[in-house]
């Protein structure tokens, strides 16, 4: 060693500043991200892919960043903001502080949650089932008495979403008797083993409240029980029953249960209901129905549901571009809330910015009418089996996919059930095996499964 030379001391390693500008910026972009990929998931002229690599990879990309800050951003920026009262913010924060280590956030996400009100709730929630927040569920659960009822509601329906049956435990949990929370209740059964649910969901198919009546509907035709089947007829013939009775009804295949949708028609208030679910049916005789119906009146919808059945082309010489008005109220912007609510099935929305020309359309129809066979089942005028489905899925508007899925559901007992509000990635994981399933199952009567 060299006379009077000494060691220098090894450099201070520091960690980088964290860019709090940047870090804020990730914030703000994902709270806006976040309500315009919740309204695409309910979009009426957006396909899946679109969705996949738009909105919703930009948006995780936002909440990647911010949970690369740790702590440090959690105490500095996240909190704050589950603290506050923009709903939009609380969402984002809530997902990231259920992902961090420790208990810190996630006692913050409890205590935000029991001074929340209905909006802010929802948003907190949404969050936890994106998050696939089943750690919490213990905890969530013995909240449960002390929220409103319209957190009750929500927060049972994320325990649902997750996957999450709270057993024993809920019965023993004093809830208010309020119809949203009793139909979330209703919903959770379907978690249970078949012998237990079925006389539960039959019971419910009773109920004085059409919200439970209708749940127990949705669980009771998953469980292929006849009698929810014979309850779809009956319901849509009375006018009581919901989308879910019309779906139902649509889907089952039979002359009288499209008859009954049809009379549908006739009536201004039932109209659009009526057609959009004869176009589920994928049968002629829905065709033929909605076809008339547009003859008549030229709408986009009736159009949209025609096409969904026949395979009518999307573009030219069937359809142009329609006058912009000013003075319609946007009914598709994307409110601050979820675009699409839990429990929901989505009803007719459809696409304003184009209009059906009626010539070309019964020109082509004329022609095309012959491709099809009464005794079948079409969908985008191809068979309906479960490779036309999977591309439907794939390529078709976002608006009809939870109705499409349901039926998968209820022809197949839930397996799959897919969840149309998860992440896209989720989706996809959920619905690998519907491209291979059974021609036949889409054809028959879903109750002879």
């Amino acid at each position: 060693m060299t006379a009077g030379w000494e060691e220098s001391p090894p450099p201070i390693r520091r960690r980088p500043a964290i860019p709090w500008a940047l870090m804020e910026q990730h914030l703000e972009e994902a709270a806006f991200l976040w309500t315009q990929w919740e309204h695409d998931l309910g979009a009426p002229a957006l396909p899946w892919a679109d969705v996949e690599q738009g909105n919703e990879r930009r948006l995780v990309a936002n909440l990647d960043a911010l949970e690369l800050g740790g702590l440090p951003v959690a105490r500095r920026i996240l909190l704050p903001a589950l603290d506050g009262d923009d709903v939009e913010w609380i969402r984002v924060a809530t997902y990231v502080l259920s992902g961090l280590e420790g208990s810190e956030g996630r006692e913050a996400i409890v205590d935000r949650l029991l001074r929340a009100n209905e909006d802010e709730s929802s948003a907190l929630l949404r969050a936890v089932e994106l998050r696939g927040g089943s750690h919490l569920a213990p905890t969530l659960l013995l909240l449960l008495p002390r929220l409103a009822s319209p957190q009750q509601a929500r927060l049972l329906s994320a325990l649902r979403f997750l996957g999450v049956d709270p057993g024993t435990a809920l019965n023993a949990i004093p809830l208010e008797e309020h119809d949203s929370v009793r139909a979330e209740k209703v919903r959770l059964v379907g978690l249970l083993p078949r012998s237990e649910a079925a006389p539960l969901l039959l019971r419910g198919l009773s109920d004085g409240s059409a919200l439970v009546r209708e749940a127990a509907l949705e669980e009771a035709l998953v469980l292929g029980l006849p009698e929810a089947w014979d309850r779809c007829n009956r319901w849509v013939s009375a006018r009581e029953g919901g989308r879910v009775a019309r779906l139902g009804a649509a889907i089952s295949g039979g002359p009288r249960e499209l008859e009954s949708l049809v009379s549908l028609l006739e009536e201004p208030a039932q109209r659009d209901e009526g057609l959009w679910a004869l176009g589920f049916s994928g049968r002629l005789q829905a065709a033929e129905a909605i076809f008339q119906e547009l003859m008549r009146n030229g709408t986009p919808l009736a159009a949209e549901c025609f096409a969904a059945i026949t395979g009518l082309l999307p573009g030219e010489p069937f359809w142009e571009e329609a006058e912009p008005d000013d003075e319609e109220a946007d009914e598709d912007a994307p409110p601050v809330a979820l675009a699409l609510a839990p429990s929901a099935l989505p009803g007719p929305v459809t696409d304003r910015k184009k209009v059906p020309r009626i010539d070309e359309v019964a020109r082509w129809w004329t022609e095309a009418r012959g491709r099809f066979d009464p005794a079948g089942r079409y969908l985008r005028g191809q068979p309906f089996t479960g490779a036309a489905l999977a591309t439907e899925l794939e390529t078709g508007p976002m608006r009809r996919r939870p109705a499409l899925l349901l039926e998968v559901a209820f022809r197949t007992g839930g397996a799959p059930r897919v969840e149309p509000r998860a992440w896209t990635s989720h989706q996809r994981q959920q619905a690998r095996g519907i491209a291979s399933l059974r021609p036949d199952i889409f054809v028959r009567k879903p109750s002879a499964r």
